[in-house]
């Protein structure tokens, strides 16, 4: 797979403090797909904002292979988790596979990212003008909320774990 820097800033965000927690939380209270969130997250991060027309468009784009593909397998692998006795072979090489599904859609992602112009190309990653924290910050809780919008599950919050404007 080709070099993907919005799967590689998921990688670090992701492990940032409650930032997994949170995306979680917005998944299974409220149907949010958390590779649109970090894809908030990391326009965000990059000074980019987006419509809700834009997230829709991105959802449609990701949505087969997310509902065929990431959710059946994140299913399974909670189900063997709670087998007795634990099936911990089976559960890390289900887990393996979904990480690899997610990577594949985040890579759909960052080519739809690319394809309509929210970024210019993957130099431009590395080459990005500095913004800071707090305008980072700000413009990844417009973002998120601009996509929660469309899940009517209300705002994120200014101290949220998900607008910390590292990148």
């Amino acid at each position: 797979m080709s070099e993907n820097p919005f799967w590689e800033y998921s990688l670090v965000y992701y492990s940032q403090p409650e930032v997994a927690q949170c995306c979680l939380e917005y998944q299974d209270r409220y149907g949010a797909n958390v590779n649109i969130l970090l894809l908030c997250c990391w326009l965000g991060s990059l000074g980019v904002l987006i419509k809700p027309k834009d997230l829709e468009q991105a959802n449609l784009t990701i949505k087969s292979l997310d509902l065929h593909a990431v959710q059946p397998l994140r299913a399974a692998r909670q189900f063997v988790k709670t087998l007795k006795p634990p099936a911990d072979e089976l559960y890390s090489n289900l887990k393996q596979v979904e990480l690899m599904a997610e990577q594949i859609v985040q890579n759909d992602l960052f080519q739809w990212s690319m394809r309509n112009g929210f970024i210019r190309n993957k130099k431009f990653i590395g080459k990005q003008e500095f913004i800071s924290a707090s305008t980072a910050s700000a413009a990844q809780m417009k973002n998120l909320n601009t996509y929660l919008s469309l899940l009517d599950c209300g705002s994120i919050s200014e101290g949220s774990p998900l607008c910390n404007g590292h990148d």
